[in-house]
């Protein structure tokens, strides 16, 4: 094991903070670009994040944790989001498939084809 000092420490931090930051706002400028009809997140962090204006449209929840969640972008692109697998891992199988089909259900009416 390895002990770095505090300082190494908060520079390291302050590097992540930085390269998230960046990576942030890189995406924005990305999908400003494309302007897609809808986004599809896998992730609630990243979802949070995406859903910039906070709008929570409809919620799923199973026990303690999401399934699914629609919000939006600048109010004008609709978000839908279903939990990551891995950090979904007190939420049963069953119920992670159930969100996904949320969103694509989601989706499908927006853009008006089979996915």
């Amino acid at each position: 094991m390895v002990f770095q000092s505090p300082k190494i420490e908060n520079e390291n931090l302050q590097l992540i903070k930085n390269l998230k930051k960046e990576c942030q706002k890189q995406s924005f400028k990305i999908i400003k670009a494309l302007m897609p009809k809808t986004i599809f997140t896998i992730g609630f962090k990243v979802f949070d994040i995406i859903n910039n204006t906070n709008a929570c449209h409809k919620i799923e929840k199973f026990k303690n944790g999401r399934i699914f969640q629609e919000g939006s972008l600048g109010n004008s692109i609709p978000v839908f989001g279903c939990p990551h697998i891995t950090g979904a891992y007190f939420i049963d199988k069953n119920e992670i498939d159930r969100g996904i089909k949320f969103c694509f259900d989601g989706i499908k009416k927006i853009i008006g084809k089979e996915i």
